[in-house]
């Protein structure tokens, strides 16, 4: 629907990190998954959103247990409306003629710019 250019990446996250547990990149059943957008004007990467398998650290932190004695796991999920729009800014141009057509239907016209007397 953006159009723009992204990519995933899996990552340990920081506050397991800590704890030592690391490669959890590899694995791709606990960890986390970065969404990243490019930034053209800087040659980087913009993480936009995440989603987090922490597997069974929270529910054993907290000593939550399910009635069945089921292995528990939690999970997060963040993202970031502001960087959503900048990289939608940094890709497409502050011009709305060159954004996606879906994007100038659901937007409109553009306010007019102020003037000086």
């Amino acid at each position: 629907m953006l159009e723009l250019e992204w990519r995933t990446a899996w990552v340990t996250p920081w506050f397991m990190a800590q704890e030592g547990l690391t490669g959890l990149s590899e694995q791709k059943e606990v960890g986390t998954i970065d969404y990243e957008a490019v930034m053209p004007y800087r040659d980087d990467w913009l993480e936009f959103q995440n989603l987090s398998v922490n597997g069974d650290k929270y529910p054993g932190g907290f000593n939550v247990k399910s009635q069945s004695r089921e292995e528990l796991w939690s999970g997060c999920s963040g993202i970031g409306l502001e960087r959503w729009a900048s990289a939608l800014l940094a890709q497409k141009g502050l011009n709305i003629k060159d954004w996606p057509d879906v994007i100038q239907d659901m937007y409109g016209k553009m306010p007019e710019g102020i003037k000086f007397l």
